[in-house]
């Protein structure tokens, strides 16, 4: 598993943290629960760390699933970036 900072990040929120399994998964369906767990306790840190290092009002996680869920890249990958009162 990988976590980077993504090269993309939304306007009212700057910092974001993608989090990628090293092997190919397409979606969530197919994810095996053991990198499930992994991804999710990896999500938590960086939510932590986000509250102390950007002192921000909440923590959001994405993740989209096929065309109709919003999928665009077709490799499982779960975004965590920092959240602000009024942020949009």
């Amino acid at each position: 598993m990988t976590a980077s900072v993504s090269p993309r990040w939304w306007p009212n929120n700057p910092g974001n943290i993608i989090i990628v399994p090293n092997q190919h998964f397409e979606h969530i369906y197919d994810l095996p629960t053991r990198y499930a767990h992994c991804i999710q306790d990896t999500a938590k840190e960086v939510a932590i760390a986000f509250k102390e290092v950007y002192k921000c009002d909440g923590v959001s996680t994405r993740q989209h699933n096929e065309p109709a869920g919003g999928q665009d890249v077709w490799h499982y990958h779960l975004h965590v970036f920092p959240r602000y009162e009024g942020d949009n």
